[in-house]
């Protein structure tokens, strides 16, 4: 059966993919010591590398970090004692392990915001300044949208100018790259029930990550509220918290791989029952992401590191 990862699939980087093993460092490391040529185009800061298989390498090193970061908050959960005192913790990790692996889903498709202090880019300035290249936004400390073009060998790097926070960035970034898959599931050409298949589920994961149930936009709003305003009866005195229970079984099941996308009550009554579940939705999507383009790759990067963490994990 056909799902949301055959989606993203329309968009990943099969270059990425067949990376055998990621570099020691990431992108931060590649914009200071790789080999690219920076050109202005299009309002956006170009950068073509002339050891683009290194930069690939650089890219893995993210994902992993990043996959691996999403794999061990989930599985922290597990290790928490004493529900219900705890809940909000276990609300508070998964909402972190769906940012990291969102974050994982938008890398292998090529494009993804991120942030850089005015010191991480500073070998990029000095390069443009070789080159006598003026960027069209300062490089200065702040969030950036970087695109890759395997084909071109190029990678490309715009400031937003609409300010927001690091994580509201994201979370708009990752809307934009589902609206994108449905579009080319749109004009693909998959069977008629299989395309309303893909769809539905891209629209399960677009109401998970806009909170589209709840009266506040983002997952990152309904954190600061379990977080910081002590809200969804998570905390003393535990009005119509999450049952305890629940919390472990969802968990285990994630990490068994014994989920699909219509498991996960989205619109679930309790707030925080639907707040677990739009975390879990979003860390499935990703993980089944990760095991589709990796399936027919024997050597990619992605069977070690974290997908070694993962096998071991659904043994226990």
């Amino acid at each position: 059966m056909v799902g949301i990862s055959e989606a993203f699939a329309q968009l990943y980087s099969p270059g990425l993919v067949r990376v055998k093993k990621a570099a020691p460092e990431g992108v931060r490391s590649w914009l200071t010591h790789g080999v690219y040529r920076p050109v202005v185009s299009d309002n956006q800061l170009v950068l073509t590398g002339t050891d683009w298989e290194n930069y690939l390498s650089c890219v893995a090193h993210d994902v992993n970090r990043l996959a691996m970061a999403g794999h061990e908050t989930i599985c922290s959960i597990s290790e928490v004692q004493g529900l219900p005192k705890s809940t909000p913790w276990s609300l508070i990790k998964a909402y972190y392990a769906a940012f990291y692996y969102s974050q994982v889903i938008m890398r292998l498709c090529r494009q993804w915001p991120t942030y850089f202090s005015t010191l991480e880019l500073r070998p990029l300035e000095k390069i443009c300044i070789i080159y006598g290249v003026h960027p069209p936004s300062p490089l200065t400390t702040g969030q950036f949208f970087i695109q890759s073009n395997d084909l071109e060998k190029q990678l490309s790097i715009s400031k937003p100018n609409n300010g927001t926070a690091t994580h509201e960035t994201m979370w708009s970034e990752m809307n934009k790259l589902i609206d994108r898959a449905s579009q080319i599931v749109e004009a693909s050409t998959y069977g008629e029930n299989e395309r309303k298949q893909i769809q539905a589920e891209l629209k399960n994961m677009k109401t998970a990550l806009n909170a589209s149930t709840f009266s506040k936009p983002w997952l990152s709003s309904l954190r600061n509220d379990v977080q910081y305003a002590q809200k969804m009866g998570v905390w003393h005195p535990y009005k119509g918290t999450i049952n305890s229970e629940l919390v472990q079984r969802r968990v285990e099941l994630l990490l068994a791989a014994r989920t699909n996308t219509d498991t996960f009550s989205i619109k679930a009554t309790r707030e925080s029952e639907r707040f677990l579940e739009c975390c879990l939705l979003i860390c499935h999507a990703a993980r089944a992401f990760i095991d589709l383009v990796s399936k027919d790759e024997k050597q990619s990067f992605l069977h070690h590191g974290v997908g070694k963490l993962e096998k071991i994990s659904s043994r226990a």
